[in-house]
């Protein structure tokens, strides 16, 4: 460890609107991936 890296500031509070929106984006990218399977699914039926 160099002493720099220990130095930096937590992520906590520049991080809150960007972990909400990686949330939101998750969700819709588990919900597209759900919706896609469900599609592979009627299309092989």
């Amino acid at each position: 460890m160099t002493g720099a890296r220990a130095t930096l500031p937590p992520p906590d509070n520049r991080g809150l609107p960007q972990n909400r929106f990686y949330r939101k984006n998750q969700a819709l990218r588990i919900d597209n991936r759900v919706s896609d399977s469900v599609l592979d699914d009627w299309a092989a039926s």
